[in-house]
């Protein structure tokens, strides 16, 4: 749809843009490639087996179990790059707190013993795991994401002929923001987010408590336009309400839809059909 638009507004003949989703950008960037979520378990596996002692190790169908959300974890840490052992040292403080474990009136249990060591050693498991990924320069999508951090200063040396453009971001996390501002600082990127007046101009609007953020607090726009700001929510719109029982009624109805708009226009190119579900979007494909 990009594409199309912009072959709309140019009048000779170009070479068509490299489009690229904020993941392959920041993995180019980065000089690592994301690993597989069977690979992520795999390696953090072999770090938990190294860094646990031996009565303590569970099988890994029992590991897979826990290290799934623990990996989420690890993503959330890095994506916005905070300090990781301020984080682990709080979390193990917490438990010890929970459990009692400061109390002089109670001995703690062999159970809570092992429970809290299991905290105790996260910080462990991150500093190993994210040192085995990096030797093999491989890394979830978080780990990429601060290495892409650290490494833009010498991609910008590596790039100053290029041109970034970045469109349709809402909500970024800490490391995007950093990439993002460090190429408009140097004048070699520009930036358009796609934001309605209603949302922007009040200030406790949900929808855009990110964007209002961004335009405040980078320094880039204090000297640059913010583009764009619309006013496509107060246009007047023709909307109707249909109802239908279920799921695959609604998807059935959006197929008798879409063939009515078909025969009509003979094209469904200024058509789009936005789901409230995402399970939704398979029976779709196949009506």
């Amino acid at each position: 749809f990009l594409k199309e638009a912009i072959s709309k507004h140019i009048k000779k003949t170009i070479f068509s843009p490299k489009i690229v989703s904020i993941e392959e950008f920041v993995e180019t960037l980065s000089g690592y490639q994301y690993a597989t979520n069977a690979e992520l378990l795999f390696e953090f596996y072999d770090v938990y087996t190294k860094c646990t002692p031996k009565e303590h190790i569970e099988s890994f169908d029992k590991f897979s179990k826990w290290a799934q959300i623990l990996l989420q974890d690890f993503n959330e840490l890095d994506r916005y790059l905070i300090e990781s052992n301020k984080v682990f040292d709080y979390l193990t403080a917490i438990k010890e707190i929970e459990n009692h474990h400061w109390s002089l009136e109670e001995q703690p249990t062999q159970y809570i013993k092992n429970y809290l060591q299991f905290w105790n050693r996260l910080k462990n498991y991150y500093a190993n795991f994210q040192k085995q990924l990096r030797d093999k320069r491989k890394g979830y999508q978080g780990l990429i994401y601060k290495e892409a951090v650290n490494n833009i200063k010498h991609y910008i040396t590596l790039n100053k002929n290029e041109t970034f453009v970045f469109v349709g971001f809402n909500a970024l996390n800490k490391a995007e923001e950093i990439i993002i501002q460090a190429l408009l600082e140097q004048d070699l990127a520009l930036i358009y987010w796609d934001i309605d007046e209603t949302f922007i101009e009040n200030p406790i609007h949900d929808a855009g408590l990110f964007t209002r953020a961004h335009k405040k607090d980078w320094s880039y726009f204090n000297t640059h336009e913010f583009n764009w700001i619309t006013t496509h929510y107060s246009k007047e719109k023709n909307i109707k309400i249909i109802g239908a029982p279920k799921n695959i009624s609604q998807i059935k109805y959006v197929g008798e839809l879409l063939e009515k708009i078909h025969d009509e226009k003979q094209n469904l190119q200024e058509t789009a059909v936005i789901l409230g579900d995402d399970t939704s979007l398979l029976p779709l494909l196949h009506i």
